[in-house]
This record gives structure tokens, sequence and C-alpha cells, in this order.
């Protein structure tokens, strides 16, 4: 499986972006690195100004590191480039404001990781059956997974290891 891209709308500052733990490099070439990244926990960093870095950037993403771009190209170019990221790999936007969980998702999340049916998780926070529902779907829509399963496991996940989410 390929490694994630994470696109950003500005710029970036990989100082607070990028969990610790990991390595930061800047561009899309690391050199001094054996060809396969993905065991290395390398997170290529950078802004995508013209074509030579957009393929910089699909050959760092092949040899499996992570990326967190800035795509700076006008029009068609680089719509074809996040296409061409899509194909590799799910690029994920990283997410704006108020796309956080909320505090009713949190509590869901909750009820549903302890092994709640989702009916009894919605009597125990005062909701009907369907509003429970559609805040699993908005759940699974802020987390980008398509089941709830996935859901509830990628919020034991991040419970345990902060930087998943």
């Amino acid at each position: 499986m390929a490694a994630p891209v994470w696109l950003v709308d500005e710029p970036i500052d990989s100082e607070t972006l990028v969990p610790t733990g990991w390595k930061v490099h800047q561009g899309f070439e690391p050199a001094s690195t054996p060809w396969l990244l993905a065991d290395h926990r390398i997170i290529c960093v950078g802004n995508i100004e013209n074509e030579q870095d957009g393929a910089a950037a699909l050959l760092a993403l092949a040899r499996g590191a992570v990326l967190l771009i800035h795509v700076n190209l006008n029009g068609h170019s680089g719509q074809r480039l996040i296409e061409d990221l899509c194909k590799v790999a799910k690029a994920h936007p990283l997410r704006e404001e108020g796309s956080e969980l909320k505090e009713v998702h949190v509590a869901l999340l909750d009820a549903l990781a302890k092994g709640v049916t989702v009916s009894a998780a919605a009597v125990q926070l005062h909701l009907s059956r369907r509003t429970a529902n559609r805040r699993l779907a908005e759940i699974r829509e802020l987390l980008d997974v398509g089941t709830n399963a996935e859901a509830v496991s990628l919020w034991i996940k991040q419970r345990r290891d902060p930087t998943r989410l």
C-alpha cells in the first residue's frame, strides 16, 4: 500500500504539522537514504511550483515516503498532478478549521469503543437512533473511513497514539 499524501492550502510549516518521531526532509529528493523509504518514517515536505517538483514528489511517493505538500500549480497542470497522486496513493486534504470531531462525536465513539450498540449509545446520549446514525455518517466522513467499525478502530488507535488522527 502506498504512503499517504497530505495536501495543504498554504505554504507549509512542517514544524507544526509533522508528528514527532518522523524525519522531515525538505523537498522531494532524499538522496542519502536507501531506495525504499517506507520503513524510515520519512516525510517529504515542500511546495510544488512546477512539473519537475511534481515528478520528484511522485518518485518520492513511489519510494515509500509520506508527502506533505502544497500544490502551487494553476489550471490543468495542478489538477493533473493531484489526479496522478490520487492514482498512486490516497490524497488527503489536511483538515480545515471546524472539521474536528465535536463533543457528541467523541461521546458516540467512546460508547461504541466500549462495546455499546448504536441503539444503546443513542439512548445514553439522548439521541434518536436516526440522529445517532447521522452523527456516525459525519464521523466516517471526518475520519475518511467507510464503516462504523473502521471509525471505532481508528478512534481506539488514536487514543493510544494521538498522531494517527
